[in-house]
């Protein structure tokens, strides 16, 4: 959520734009009947604060195992 610059009302996004460089610029209008104010945002990511890796994928598919598959001994038995 935006708000106004003009009265610091909440704006409404009306239209989203993502461009190359992977910022989105953003046509908001104000909430508030009396003033009504259309601006331009742009919001883009400034650093990320805590990155998690996805895991890599090998070459190996995800099949059910077979019978001769050793099971998991979850209770520790």
């Amino acid at each position: 959520m935006m708000r106004c610059p003009l009265c610091s009302t909440a704006g409404h996004t009306r239209e989203t734009a993502y461009l190359e460089d992977g910022s989105k610029e953003m046509i908001v209008q104000c909430q508030n009947v009396y003033c009504s104010a259309t601006f331009v945002t742009n919001e883009s990511l400034f650093m990320a604060v805590n990155s998690i890796q996805k895991p890599r994928i090998t070459g190996q598919s995800c099949s059910s195992p077979d019978e001769s598959d050793t099971a998991i001994n979850v209770g520790g038995e």
